[in-house]
């Protein structure tokens, strides 16, 4: 009787044993985790890390309802010294309804990068109409010469909005001096939907400077829908190209679509604000 108990106080010690190494090894891991809300300002550039965001959002039928969905993806790229690794970044993302939620990510070491994307937040609706701020904090480090550097890249971004009324009382232009925004729609025949594809040309914008922008696609009753938005994009990554194609069903009526977009410059101690607006025109293949 004494064997057998002394047999699972055996194994229960062993059990006791694991659970600790594993405990111990977690808390060595999670040192880089930072559960607190990021406090940060709206930097305009910043030297030695180039990073920002896309949200891509899209209205979907469903059952005679169009609803709204929200894709968020980030970027980012260490630009200075050699030996550049990412070792843990954190998104604060905020809804028009105030609800806060949060994305964070440690880099193991044997998946660091120079250049980094994710879509860490696909397709998916949200608690509120749209998106309003997203906080990001970023977590690097590269040498120079034998001088090592570990520091925190912070930046806040809050979204634009459209409504109805800026629509007949702004005056949105076809043509901008510093920006050719390209928005190409081409519909296949053999699909029930519309492939988008948005590209964005700079002339002559200083490199030290960033845009947010954002746009809408408006229908022939007026109905606003948010669609590619881009925030906090310096300008030394050069003009902005579509990587893939937005796609958004065909039945949803589309008319023109509508942008915003505000050119920030370290020179300069106010943005410069650009309204925008186009047709969109549908070409079939």
């Amino acid at each position: 009787m004494n064997k057998k108990i002394n047999k699972i106080l055996n194994i229960y010690l062993f059990i006791f044993i694991v659970i600790l190494f594993s405990l111990s090894g977690c808390k060595d891991r999670l040192q880089g985790l930072q559960y607190e809300k990021i406090k940060a300002d709206h930097e305009i550039f910043v030297n030695d890390v180039s990073s920002y965001f896309i949200i891509n959002s899209k209205p979907v039928l469903e059952k005679n309802d169009i609803n709204q969905k929200f894709s968020i993806t980030i970027f980012s790229n260490i630009i200075t010294g050699t030996k550049r690794y990412f070792n843990y970044y954190q998104i604060d993302y905020q809804t028009d309804e105030n609800i806060i939620n949060q994305y964070y990510h440690i880099f193991e070491s044997d998946a660091k990068k120079r250049n980094y994307a994710q879509n860490f937040f696909p397709y998916n609706y949200i608690e509120g109409n749209y998106l309003s701020k997203i906080d990001v904090l970023f977590n690097y480090e590269y040498m120079i010469g034998e001088q090592k550097t570990v520091a925190d890249l912070k930046y806040s971004e809050e979204m634009f909005t459209l409504n109805v009324d800026e629509i007949t009382t702004k005056d949105f232009v076809d043509r901008l001096d510093n920006f050719d925004i390209n928005l190409i729609c081409i519909h296949k025949n053999t699909e029930d939907f519309n492939r988008f594809k948005l590209n964005i040309y700079f002339n002559e914008l200083e490199e030290n400077s960033h845009i947010d922008f954002q746009s809408w696609i408006v229908t022939k009753d007026k109905k606003i829908y948010p669609f590619y938005g881009i925030y906090h994009y310096q300008i030394n990554n050069g003009d902005f190209i579509s990587i893939g194609d937005q796609t958004i069903e065909r039945i949803i009526d589309f008319d023109s679509i509508y942008c915003k977009v505000k050119y920030y410059n370290n020179n300069e101690s106010e943005p410069s604000e650009y309204l925008y607006k186009t047709n969109i025109i549908i070409k079939e293949e």
